[in-house]
């Protein structure tokens, strides 16, 4: 088994507070990708920590919503030669955002956001949720994943 490899990566104008140690984060992100296969290849994620200002203009750059999101996923799938490692993609997490959503819908922090961490790894692998069909494998597998944590399902209250 391979273990990921993960860069964490905290833009300039991002104040994050510590949800979870970068240590914390790798091990929750591992475990993740162990869960989903991807433990075959030498993989490579970079996580970035943003403000809400630099996520809405991503967002509003890729995905065409003039407002801040919780996390974006950009898959990037390059082999990077040097390093003999998959780069598999960028994720782009707004800590502002997940605070305020986990406060709104009254979720604990720390599991609100491995949520946000899981759907962005699914996202980077293919996984969509723009058609309901999709959705729903999505979020079951989400739910599946996080229950192994001891973490609700998350969509429960949401799709009732």
């Amino acid at each position: 088994m391979i273990t990921p490899y993960f860069n964490i990566i905290v833009s300039k104008d991002a104040a994050v507070p510590k949800i979870l140690s970068d240590e914390d984060i790798q091990k929750m992100a591992s475990f993740f990708c162990g869960e989903l296969a991807l433990n075959d290849k030498n993989y490579e994620i970079n996580i970035i920590f943003v403000s809400p200002r630099d996520i809405q203009e991503l967002n509003h750059k890729w995905r065409k919503k003039n407002k801040p999101t919780n996390i974006l996923s950009f898959p990037l799938n390059s082999e990077d030669p040097a390093n003999k490692r998959l780069l598999l993609g960028e994720l782009y997490i707004c800590v502002d955002v997940v605070i305020e959503e986990a406060q709104n819908q009254g979720k604990k922090l720390t599991e609100h956001f491995q949520h946000m961490l899981l759907h962005g790894i699914l996202h980077l692998i293919g996984y969509t949720h723009e058609e309901k069909e999709d959705s729903f494998e999505m979020e079951s597998l989400e739910a599946s994943v996080l229950k192994k944590l001891g973490i609700k399902n998350p969509y429960e209250d949401i799709n009732e």
